[in-house]
């Protein structure tokens, strides 16, 4: 059985919405069990930030070209989008209960891909058109 810090750390971590409201759901709610919970949602959201958007923050430095766009793969991009889509943190315990009901509204919204995905080179292709 896994403890809190290892499902904040399965949760902050993940790069896949179709397990993201599991894991979001199965830490929020070991949270409402500890006594600190301020302290455990405080390292979610900053691992959260750490796993997912770091690169995205740092690409303005990194990038020669100064493109105005930037184009990230599969996992990065659910990752970030997992990021900008969470809930902001405010009470500790009314934060978790929104975390577990927007992971059960992941679980409702979100199916797996059918089809081919579109590759990073489509992409830079139809936004340079």
């Amino acid at each position: 059985m896994m403890n809190t810090y290892e499902k904040m750390n399965a949760a902050a971590c993940c790069q896949n919405l179709m397990e993201f409201g599991d894991k979001l759901i199965d830490f929020a709610e070991s949270v409402l069990q500890e006594k600190h919970s301020a302290k455990f949602l405080n390292l979610f959201y900053r691992l959260l930030t750490e796993n997912n958007i770091v690169d995205y923050m740092f690409h303005g430095f990194t990038n020669k070209n100064f493109e105005s766009f930037y184009i990230c793969e599969e996992k990065s991009a659910v990752g970030k989008l997992i990021n900008f889509i969470t809930p902001d943190m405010e009470n500790p315990i009314e934060t978790l209960h929104r975390l577990i009901v927007f992971g059960q509204h992941i679980k409702d919204i979100y199916t797996q891909p059918v089809g081919k995905l579109i590759t990073k080179e489509k992409v830079k292709e139809i936004i340079n058109y």
